[in-house]
């Protein structure tokens, strides 16, 4: 039984994988049944569990997201996140106890789904562009900055990766792609998701990727950057449509898209409740400056540190702080750690950049791009454990039923 629950927890984190940036219905269904499978494990023994330096920043965070409820303005509201926000949070143990199982095997599947999904995805969003004239593209499921962010985390993921056979299975590669070689399949995945980021028009999100094209230049191959700053300004010049979003973009850098009115609201308003915070799910209720904003739909703090602090309260931002530390740690230390020859020695320095990105960007409170980051600290967390047992017997690494 315990065998069967455990195939049942993998299939569904691939599932949630799959999904993620297409059907967020289904990806949420797909995580509940890998929450609940890992819970069966967990009650039984029979799972591995993250290292207790994230886990209990982790666990201190939501518990306190979770108790901010109680002194919410807005309860009908904040009481929503007990059965969302809390709930899915659990997903982060199961995907580390999913991949904790074999992760020489499982770690790199995940890692090549994140980065083909967020090819289709911005294949889908290109297409839409170029030939039906969509202004800044999204997903099938979500708004362009949801996409920008996901295409930012998996051109990371692949830069770090390099052109290596890590981007398409090796059984895939002999039986059926010989044809290709590995490091076209790189280039490719690399040009169409850089093509996505420029469609989404996100700055952020371009700023991003273009330290990540900047950043593995300058370390592996610095023919890189050139060579896909010179396919971006391609793209400008031969879709005009584009260019002109572009330049408009470009020309007002001080123009923050509403962001200077949000924030200047939540500074003054700071000193208002330090310890609680105003409940989740209050800026609708809360903020004091619609009038000042063109687009009136804005349902939040735009920054996940000041959501935090707005929603939850002080004691909250200082676990989401110690949270997001504790996730680059583990990154940085693994990447250190894991010798050159070691299977999985590409994938630190990958999951250190998703991470810095979501602490740069924001997107961790996202209701999708949440399950992109606690599988990418999921992964940290396994890689932080296997290179620091990698001399003991397989046995030590946690449960394996």
């Amino acid at each position: 039984m315990d065998r069967t629950i455990g195939t049942v927890l993998w299939y569904a984190v691939l599932a949630v994988s799959l999904t993620l940036i297409f059907s967020t219905a289904a990806a949420q269904a797909a995580a509940l049944i890998a929450v609940m499978a890992w819970v069966w494990l967990a009650v039984h023994g029979k799972t591995a569990f993250p290292p207790k330096r994230i886990a209990i920043p982790f666990l201190a965070f939501y518990l306190a997201r979770a108790v901010s409820v109680l002194w919410s303005v807005v309860p009908a509201e904040s009481v929503h996140i007990l059965r969302t926000e809390t709930v899915f949070a659990l997903y982060f143990f199961a995907v580390h106890g999913a991949v904790a199982r074999d992760p020489e095997k499982r770690l790199p599947v995940v890692v090549r789904l994140l980065v083909w999904t967020g090819v289709l995805a911005a294949l889908i969003g290109a297409t839409k562009a170029f030939a039906f004239g969509q202004a800044r593209i999204s997903s099938t499921t979500s708004g362009y900055y949801t996409l920008g962010m996901y295409l930012c985390l998996s051109l990371i993921a692949v830069l770090a990766l390099g052109p290596s056979r890590e981007i398409v299975p090796v059984r895939l590669q002999y039986r059926f792609l010989a044809w290709v070689p590995a490091p076209a399949w790189w280039g490719i995945a690399c040009t169409v998701l850089l093509v996505g980021v420029i469609l989404t028009e996100n700055r952020l999100h371009w700023a991003l990727a273009a330290a990540a094209v900047f950043g593995y230049s300058v370390s592996r191959r610095r023919l890189v950057a050139p060579a896909l700053a010179i396919m971006a300004i391609a793209v400008s010049l031969l879709f005009p449509s584009v260019f002109e979003r572009v330049a408009r973009r470009t020309a007002s850098p001080s123009v923050m898209s509403g962001r200077d009115v949000i924030w200047g609201a939540a500074w003054s308003m700071a000193g208002e409740r330090p310890l609680t915070g105003f409940g989740p799910r209050s800026f609708r209720a809360v903020f004091p400056a619609f009038d000042r904003l063109e687009d009136k739909g804005v349902s939040s703090w735009h920054n996940d540190f000041i959501q935090v602090y707005m929603d939850s309260g002080a004691p909250a931002l200082l676990a989401f702080l110690a949270m997001v530390a504790a996730g680059l740690w583990l990154s940085a230390t693994s990447r250190t750690r894991h010798p050159r020859g070691d299977p999985l020695s590409p994938y630190p320095a990958a999951v250190l950049g998703m991470l810095a990105a979501f602490a740069l960007a924001s997107g961790v409170l996202d209701v999708i791009l949440s399950l992109a980051y606690f599988t990418a600290l999921a992964i940290a967390a396994t890689l932080a454990v296997r290179s620091s047992t990698r001399h003991e017997p397989a046995s030590s690494a946690g449960g394996r039923p």
